[in-house]
This record gives structure tokens, C-alpha cells and sequence, in this order.
């Protein structure tokens, strides 16, 4: 069963007789003033796909966990009145056949739950533009499915964990303007799918020795953090590339001059 309402000026709170539709499958109900969440919603065993992007709820409720069959799931904002603020429940990491999850452009705030890492079927993870702070949590590591992650401009702060070194899947990695420091894990750039890695604006240190070995990398953003060693052979798929805004130190290799925009001082 399919419901798509999107973009009809929906208004209130859903009705508590969703709860009833024991056969949905796929709603949509993007676009709308929807301010409300029922518990009943909570009953909806069947529900893999929820669209409610854009309308106007202001925090995520607790019973989003309790979808068991829900593979995709899209909050991102803005909402007609703002953004959705408050924290990701924990109860997400539930949901282990979600596949898909979006909750970019809006006010969330607090740490990432390690539940997170529970979602053992999640391939697309965006957070981006929100508030979120703390640590980025160990558990990430068992997420060996997914393959995007988008968690740029937020207020994350503390290492990169090494354990994204276990993300065999792992294509697109997106932690853009954060408050991350310390060194690059080793074992990012040995992962078999890795594709894109963007860094930028972040306080990372140390050195990008073994970037070389990335097969696959084709984008490669670690502009302004605080590295200092770049004398890595290129990796030999590479063709966008930005380390400008890094105080490296001489020698570095030809390639991140020409291509990168890097710099040196002896």
C-alpha cells in the first residue's frame, strides 16, 4: 500500500487512524505544515519507505525507532516553522533495516547516539548543517554497509575514529567544517572503495604519508587543518584535489603543489 500527499498544505498533527493502515509500505507526506506524530504511528510494521522532509515538526520523535521495517527515512529541513532542534533519539539505532537516512539542514544538537552503529544495513548517512557536537562514536566502525557520509558543518570535535578504517564499503566521506583534530586514521586510505574524502576546515595534524595507496580516489579536500607532511606518491585516480591553508613543511611531493594548491616552508 502507497500513500503520496506531498507539497497539498497538510496541516496539524497525522491522525491517530494512521496507526490502522497495518498494510503501508511507502508515505510521503513531504512538503507540508505537519506539526504532530501520533503514537499510534508507531504501528506501522510494515513501513519501508517515510518521506516527511520539509513540514513542520520540531523534534524527531522517539517512535521513528520503533518502525521495524522502515528502510528509508528523510527529515531534512528547513520546516515551515524552522528547523527540527533537539537531539537524534537513540532509538534509531532500532531500525537495522534502514537503508537510507537524511536529517541534513536543520538545528539538531547533542552527540551522535552509538546507537548509530546498530543500523546494520545503512548504505547513505546525511547530517550535515546542524549542531551536533561531541565525539563521532566508535560504533561507526560496524556500519560495514555503508558507503556515503555526510557530516559536514557541525560542531564535532575530538579524532576521527580509527575504527572508520573497518568501512569496507566506504565510497564518500564528508566531515567538512568541523572542530575535528589530530592525525588521519592510516587505514581511511586503505579502504578498497574509497572514493572521495573531504576534511576541510577542520584541526587535523600530522601527515598524509600513505594517501598514495587509495586506488580509487578521485577527490581529495583536506584544506585548511594543520598538517604538516604531504610527501606521499598521488594516488593514481586523483583529479580534484584542495590542501591549500596547511603549514607543511619541506619536502612535499610535486603533485600536491601543482594539483592542490599546496605550500611549504623549510
Amino acid at each position: 500500500m502507497q500513500l503520496s500527499s506531498n507539497g497539498i498544505g497538510l496541516q496539524g498533527t497525522i491522525p491517530a487512524s494512521f496507526g490502522q493502515l497495518s498494510k503501508l509500505q511507502y508515505l510521503d507526506l513531504s512538503l507540508n505544515y505537519i506539526s504532530g506524530i501520533p503514537d499510534s504511528f508507531s504501528q506501522l510494521s510494515n513501513l519501508q519507505f517515510f518521506n516527511l522532509s520539509h513540514n513542520a515538526i520540531l523534534t524527531i520523535p522517539d517512535s521513528f525507532g520503533q518502525l521495524p521495517s522502515l528502510q528509508y527515512l528523510d527529515l531534512s529541513g528547513p520546516t515551515s516553522q524552522g528547523y527540527i532542534s533537539g537531539t537524534i533519539p537513540s532509538s534509531l539505532g532500532n531500525l537495522s533495516n534502514l537503508v537510507w537516512l537524511n536529517l541534513m539542514f536543520n538545528q539538531l544538537n547533542g552527540a551522535i547516539p552509538s546507537t548509530v552503529g546498530q543500523i546494520s544495513n545503512l548504505q547513505y548517512l546525511n547530517i550535515a548543517y546542524n549542531s551536533l557536537n561531541g565525539s563521532i562514536p566508535d560504533s561507526f566502525g560496524q556500519l560495514k554497509n555503508l558507503q556515503t557520509v555526510y557530516m559536514l558543518f557541525n560542531n564535532l570535535n575530538g579524532s576521527i575514529p580509527s575504527s572508520f578504517g573497518q568501512l569496507s564499503s566506504l565510497q564518500y566521506l564528508n566531515l567538512v567544517g568541523n572542530q575535528l583534530s589530530g592525525p588521519i586514521p592510516s587505514s581511511l586510505w586503505q579502504l578498497p572503495s574509497i572514493k572521495t574524502v573531504a576534511l576541510g576546515f577542520n584541526q587535523l595534524t600530522g601527515n598524509i604519508s600513505d594517501v598514495g595507496k587509495a586506488s580509487k580516489l578521485t577527490g581529495l579536500y583536506l584544506d585548511h587543518n594543520s598538517l604538516t607532511g604531504a610527501t606521499s606518491p598521488m594516488p593514481p585516480a586523483l583529479k580534484g584535489c584542495a590542501l591549500l591553508g596547511n603549514p607543511f613543511k619541506c619536502p612535499i611531493s610535486d603533485w600536491t603543489k601543482g594539483l592542490c594548491g599546496a605550500d611549504c616552508k623549510k
